[in-house]
């Protein structure tokens, strides 16, 4: 008999940006490092054996080295699902996690949380809020834009903004899951509606926003979401007027921005 330890330097669980559920199909990992080595476990969970500057760890097995300190390493990998169900992206892996016990968020024993986009012609839930969007440009041609982000902040208690991401024709889905089919109307009162309002922002990314006749590139849609909060130029917010969904039914909604 042959006894191996190895040491697992993390995990990703990859999920359903709408529903959170783990996704259960091949998906083909790149990292941007050939060095790194990612593979998939029984539990669809994909875990990280190597990566450059973190060699000691793999054979430290009581604690893992002082250095490199916490999150110091950075890992860009690109995700694709060969199914074509969820839009492809690229992911910004830190690592070394902490070697702390479970109860800890950032221990090395939680996986990484990464969502994937489903695609404009994904498949939606019988009860779900659905906007389909197109983002194009306001030039003559009205080229559509891959890469932009559309988010959706519902009028409704306990349910919160979603984030969808347009594929490379610029369309998007746009799904809210769990609201009420029926509604209180704003005001108060006894009065009931299906209808509720919801905002949508599309948000602009020039450094990774394409359109048809330029070179296909992959987004981030996390770092993205960071940038628009930091304030950073590169990133424009095209807000739109309130419209009015329901659950169980879908609508289009077509947004014009400024390009280039």
């Amino acid at each position: 008999m042959e006894f191996v330890d190895r040491r697992a330097l993390g995990a990703i669980e990859f999920v359903d940006a709408i529903t959170a559920v783990r996704m259960r199909g091949p998906l083909r990992l790149e990292p941007a490092d050939s060095r790194v080595v990612i593979t998939p476990n029984i539990s669809s969970l994909y875990v990280i054996r190597s990566a450059p500057g973190l060699e000691a760890h793999r054979e430290a097995f009581e604690h893992p080295p002082v250095t490199p300190v916490f999150e110091d390493v950075d890992l860009d990998i690109a995700v694709n699902d060969p199914a074509r169900r969820y839009l492809p992206r690229t992911v910004n892996v830190k690592l070394p996690r902490r070697d702390a016990p479970f109860s800890d968020a950032d221990s090395v024993l939680h996986p990484l949380v990464v969502p994937l986009y489903p695609a404009a012609a994904a498949a939606v839930g019988p009860n779900w809020a659905v906007v389909r969007v197109r983002v194009q440009g306001n030039g003559a041609a009205h080229p559509g834009l891959g890469n932009a982000l559309v988010v959706a902040t519902p009028q409704v208690a306990g349910i919160a903004a979603v984030t969808a991401m347009t594929d490379a024709r610029g369309e998007a889905l746009v799904a809210i899951a769990g609201v009420p089919r029926v509604l209180p109307q704003a005001g108060g009162g006894a009065v009931l509606t299906r209808q509720f309002s919801c905002q949508i922002d599309v948000v602009i990314d020039k450094r990774v926003v394409t359109d048809s006749s330029g070179s296909s590139k992959l987004a981030d849609p996390e770092l993205i979401a960071r940038d628009r909060i930091a304030g950073r130029p590169e990133i424009v917010v095209e807000p739109q007027p309130p419209i009015s969904l329901s659950a169980g039914a879908s609508q289009r909604l077509t947004v014009e921005v400024t390009w280039p």
